[in-house]
């Protein structure tokens, strides 16, 4: 999805295969990429970058910023003081509905067997939310971590 984006986006030719000859193509044909991205639109490729998900899982930095954004934003109102405590607790809120939405979205009970008429071999399709290559509910952890580093400097910082 990612990278055909990228070709759509830059008005480039697109090849007609799949996503291993379309990343080999991206490889190939780069230097004159480069040339026509940072000509035509102004883009230098240190600001260009990929993103990589599978079903649900853009939705990972979507509920981080939301959760994180608005929990330190209450928090600055009623505490004007400490700047640390919203992010901190938006941060391990974020990583609890992470979890939980993770968990909900790639649940085993939506697995589902499909059986081929023609062979009679049972094909078991499993749901996948991914972001990055990395499950939807285990970047709960990612974000839990950096709660825990906001928590330490709020700590060391007095």
């Amino acid at each position: 999805m990612t990278l055909i984006w990228l070709v759509r986006c830059y008005k480039l030719p697109k090849p007609k295969r799949n996503r291993t000859d379309i990343m080999l193509y991206i490889i190939d044909n780069f230097n004159r990429w480069q040339v026509n991205i940072s000509a035509i639109y102004g883009v230098s490729l240190k600001t260009l970058m990929f993103i990589i998900w599978k079903g649900y899982g853009f939705l990972v930095p979507f509920i981080a910023i939301a959760i994180v954004g608005l929990i330190s934003v209450v928090s600055w109102t009623l505490f004007p003081k400490s700047i640390f405590i919203g992010p901190c607790l938006g941060c391990f809120l974020a990583a609890a509905a992470i979890w939980i939405i993770g968990n909900k979205f790639n649940s085993p009970i939506k697995n589902r067997v499909l059986i081929d008429k023609q062979t009679g071999q049972e094909l078991l399709f499993k749901p996948e939310h991914s972001l990055f290559f990395i499950k939807m509910q285990y970047w709960a952890f990612v974000v839990g971590f950096a709660g825990i580093g906001i928590l330490l400097a709020m700590i060391f910082a007095k």
